[in-house]
């Protein structure tokens, strides 16, 4: 049975509930709905036969009645369908007159939504139509739910967005073809009155004007109340494919249509669309209203006064001639029709069209129109745009790429004369452009370059920078160290490269500091707070130190960067510089400027401490990077980490990953500074991150584990301890408490600074373990030998995990555990020896047999070993054989929980926030799992926010698997089966966490 005579009871009870208690629903309402709902009571306990009529005329007074879904058994897949019994039959058929009858069935044609997508073949929709019916769902019902999937609601609408007009493109448009006839009031309610949804109802109409010969009059007006309302985008796809039997209506939907820009294109394609079905009737009258339009558009934009919206940009997204979705520009639709159908007054029009309308107002696809119609006898046409207002650039990159087709060298001058355009964008075009010249461009750049303007002077230098010969290197080493203006010679620079710069010598230095001070670079402090007098001296590494001449030339030449990087004409001297012995220098200026505002604009000596900087400066950084995102310095905060990691040591690399997990999720994009310097560290090193992860562990210089030393004439031994921290032992092997008395205070400072390492080190090395764990992260025996035997730390975690030797297919050869002496045993206490072929992993618990994983914990409790996180009491969480195709999982759907309370642990457990509304409300969360290219993303609604507390309840939707992928909502579902079975058990594992368990469905 579906469900019980109590579960009835407690059903209709919430129902009540919400009708009495939800503060917009007025007490005639309440008296009105609560018979309705009796007389839903009555029919489903079987008291009456009488099916209740629940259509009140407003789905909001019956959404209440939503409730009744907890009612239906599982339908988690088509099959499903067959199971249903009547007391399944008899939900639906008291709801069938509800607007909530939709809601009710929608839920499974999500779920075959990415089959029905991936084919044109619409058997899938007719069988799970004829299930449907099957269940007393009529065909109304069956549309309706069509309807409501592609147009979404609740959580579905953030998954249907981007697919519903897919779908209505191919099987569901030939199904709803088959059901017009029968079924055309209610296709035209559902999908156009009852929605009025353009995106959705246009996608239709395209299919069924496209495919059938139907009377589609209801899709261009149709009736609300007492109000028609006019449908100008269908009109549009109606006299694209079916314009004779819709004419008078058509014409009359043209005429009606208001001049207004966003009906514009409209009108135009309507009277277009007749004039090819009927030309000797509307051709005529549509060449008139195109020159006429175009002279609207002039107008418009003489009127406009430089803005770049309105009628430029009208354009409607219609489809092509397959029924593909298209743009469809009026200005480039009117200019093909003129010279399709206008020949004599074509060429003209182009001319008026470049000649009285700025080219930075015309449409790209209009240039286009002009170069298919004339080719290269439309040279000079379009090169007439060369000399108008150039916009945002992007209709000139157009008109530049159509005149390189040909050979319009007497228009050349024109385009030099971009490069004295007071718009960056426009003059970064033309370096494009004039580059493309070559060595032809050399005697035209040598002459700009004297020019008075520094902006024409850059720009050429972004020129010769492209040509790339030794010719334009010449010219610019002739002018780089003339040249005044610092943004002209930084482009110079970067054009002439590093291997000027490389081994320079003393003389060649001085050489650059005395252009420096000729061009008035170097006569005072780059800020007042600044001098080289107040700052410790930098030494060169063969020992000299450097002048303070060379120090301001460091300051200034750094000042040019743009980033936290070095500058190029910075770098000889960097390379020089003892990083060893300038620590002084780095600290002192880092406090500098801190103390002096830490003014983004002098981030350079935020730069140059990291990049001279050692460890004693790391928690100083350290400090302030979480100064500067209490009180909201975001950008600095990144800055801040991007140095850490120029200093380059592992402390400071561990630091920099230390953030990178610290503000994973709040302030990510301090997080994902940080993670993308590591990634630059790795690249560098030629390592992927989890490999220079275990490269930056410490060892401390320990040997076999140990740091000995003495005390007087006794020795004893330092090592970390199975609790992580530090412990010493006497000569006979004794366990010290702490460090011998009488040892060295210097020592003890050391032994200090290791056991804060190592807290540090395992804060963040326990998590990663685990996520090692789920992503089954393996390594060769000889590197695992290395990290996990031969380092002090992560001996420790050796010696408290299971661990097991893989075949390469992931399949568990042989269980060990490593014991305190180094060596790899058995269950049984067998030495276990490690293949060369093989990898080396931990144990997740699915890869045992219930018998292995019973034997191993016992073997692990005799031992007193505790494993540094649950590892084989962990969850299993199989996937079932029929659910393997499925796409989405409905465990959770419609659960409830405290929003706060799961806010909280959803973060705890390292999921972030991934889709967001207007307002900060949550409505979907995801875990990345990087190394394997997915994610899992649960939807969420009801009181969850981003930002401030939530007092409300929150609600779960669905929960399903994306590859990881930019264009993530392009991306098909995974189907569960190929979801590895660690990740499909730990996702639904930690949503366990989260739902109540009394609250999820068995």
């Amino acid at each position: 049975m579906a469900f019980t005579q109590q579960q009835l009871e407690q059903t209709a009870n919430q129902v009540r509930h919400q009708i009495q208690t939800y503060p917009y629903t007025s007490d005639q309402t309440k008296q009105y709905l609560y018979p309705i709902l009796q007389e839903v009571i009555d029919y489903l306990s079987g008291k009456t036969t009488q099916v209740p009529d629940v259509n009140t005329g407003n789905s909001g007074e019956v959404w209440y009645f939503r409730q009744f879904d907890a009612l239906l058994s599982p339908v988690n897949q088509l099959e499903d369908l067959e199971h249903l019994d009547e007391q399944d039959k008899r939900i639906f058929t008291a709801l069938q007159t509800s607007p909530v009858l939709p809601e009710l069935i929608e839920p499974l044609l999500r779920k075959i939504a990415d089959a029905i997508i991936s084919t044109e073949d619409d058997t899938l929709l007719i069988k799970y139509a004829t299930k449907l019916r099957e269940a007393s769902i009529t065909d109304k019902g069956i549309i309706d739910s069509l309807a409501n999937a592609c147009y979404g609601t609740g959580t579905a609408y953030y998954n249907y967005f981007y697919r519903a007009p897919i779908i209505l493109s191919n099987a569901a448009g030939k199904y709803i073809a088959s059901l017009f006839k029968d079924y055309k009031d209610v296709i035209v309610e559902a999908f156009i009155t009852y929605h009025n949804s353009d995106d959705w109802s246009k996608k239709l109409v395209n299919y069924l004007a496209r495919n059938t010969d139907y009377n589609l009059t209801d899709f261009i007006y149709h009736q609300r109340g007492t109000t028609t309302y006019l449908n100008l985008a269908n009109a549009v796809s109606i006299a694209d494919y079916n314009a004779p039997l819709h004419e008078s209506e058509l014409l009359n939907a043209y005429k009606k249509g208001t001049p207004y820009v966003t009906e514009l294109s409209l009108k135009y394609l309507i009277l277009r669309g007749l004039a090819n079905a009927l030309p000797e009737k509307y051709r005529a009258e549509q060449l008139n209203e195109a020159h006429h339009y175009l002279k609207q558009i002039n107008q418009h934009i003489q009127q406009s006064k430089g803005t770049y919206w309105g009628y430029r940009d009208a354009c409607h997204w219609g489809f092509d001639e397959n029924g593909k979705e298209a743009a469809h520009v009026l200005s480039a639709v009117i200019l093909d029709d003129i010279f399709q159908h206008d020949t004599a007054n074509a060429r003209q029009t182009a001319v008026d069209l470049l000649t009285t309308i700025a080219i930075g107002y015309i449409e790209p696809k209009a240039l286009s129109v002009i170069d298919k119609h004339l080719g290269k006898e439309g040279i000079d046409v379009l090169a007439l745009g060369l000399l108008t207002d150039k916009g945002d650039g992007k209709t000139l990159k157009k008109l530049l790429e159509l005149l390189g087709q040909y050979d319009y060298s007497q228009h050349r001058n024109k385009v030099w004369n971009l490069t004295k355009d007071k718009s960056k964008a426009i003059r970064m075009i033309a370096t494009t452009e004039l580059a493309k010249l070559g060595e032809a461009a050399l005697d035209k750049c040598q002459e700009l370059l004297n020019a008075k303007s520094a902006d024409v002077r850059q720009t050429v230098a972004m020129i010769l920078s492209r040509i790339k010969t030794p010719e334009a290197e010449k010219i610019l080493l002739d002018t780089v160290n003339s040249e005044k203006n610092d943004d002209a010679r930084d482009v110079m620079l970067e054009a002439l490269g590093e291997r000027r710069y490389q081994n320079i010598t003393d003389a060649q230095l001085a050489e650059l500091i005395a252009g420096a001070q000729k061009r008035g670079k170097l006569d005072a402090p780059l800020v007042p707070w600044l001098k080289v007098d107040d700052l410790p001296t930098i030494q060169f590494t063969e020992g000299r130190t450097l002048t303070p001449d060379e120090v301001l030339f460091l300051l200034y030449r750094m000042s040019r960067a743009k980033e936290i990087r070095t500058d190029i004409e910075a770098r000889p001297l960097l390379l020089r510089i003892d990083r060893k012995n300038n620590g002084a220098f780095a600290k002192k200026l880092f406090t500098l400027f801190i103390d002096n505002g830490g003014d983004a604009k002098q981030k350079y000596c935020l730069t140059l401490a990291g990049l001279l900087g050692d460890d004693s400066l790391i928690d100083v950084i350290r400090t302030q990077i979480n100064k500067w995102v209490e009180t909201s310095r975001g950008k600095m905060a990144e800055y801040g980490v991007v140095a850490l990691a120029l200093i380059g040591s592992n402390k400071a690399l561990r630091t920099v990953e230390f953030f990178s997990r610290k503000y994973k999720n709040k302030n990510g994009n301090v997080g994902a500074a940080a993670l993308n310097a590591l990634q630059v560290a790795a690249e560098e090193l030629n390592m992927d991150m989890n490999e220079l992860a275990d490269s930056i562990i410490p060892d401390f210089g320990f040997e076999n584990m140990y740091k000995t030393f003495k005390v007087g004439q006794d020795e004893y031994r330092a090592f970390v301890n199975k609790d992580f921290k530090l412990a010493f032992l006497n000569e006979d092997g004794k366990l010290l408490k702490s460090a011998p008395k009488g040892t060295d205070k210097e020592l003890l400072e050391e032994f200090k600074e290791i056991g804060k390492e190592i807290r540090d080190v395992v804060k963040s090395q326990s998590g990663r373990m685990e996520l090692y764990l789920v992503i089954q992260r393996r390594w060769q025996p000889e590197k695992w030998q290395k990290f996990f035997v031969g380092n002090p730390i992560m001996f420790v975690y050796a010696t408290h995990l299971l661990w097991g030797i893989f075949d390469s297919d992931g399949t568990l050869i042989q269980p060990f555990y490593c014991a305190e002496d180094t060596t790899l045993l058995s269950l049984d206490d067998q030495e276990v020896m490690l293949p060369e072929d093989k990898v080396i992993g931990m144990v997740h618990p699915i890869s045992l047999s219930e018998e292995e994983k019973t034997a191993w914990i016992q073997k692990f409790f005799d031992l007193g070993i505790e494993t540094i996180f649950p590892q084989l009491q962990r969850p299993i969480i199989s996937l079932k054989e029929k659910d393997k195709t499925s796409t989405e999982i409905e465990t959770f759907a419609g659960k409830t929980g405290n929003a706060n309370k799961v806010k909280g642990t959803f973060k705890r457990l390292g999921w972030i926030t991934w889709e967001l509304g207007d307002h900060g409300d949550i409505y979907s969360l995801s875990k990345l799992f990087h190394e394997l290219g997915i994610q899992a993303i649960v939807e969420t609604s009801g009181e969850l926010f981003v930002g401030y507390e939530d007092s409300g309840e929150a609600e779960f939707g669905n929960l399903y698997f994306l590859k990881l992928s930019d264009k993530w909502h392009e991306e098909p579902h995974i189907p569960l089966g190929q979801v590895p079975p660690i990740v499909y058990s730990e996702v639904l594992s930690e949503l366990e966490q989260i739902v109540p368990k009394e609250e999820v469905a068995q």
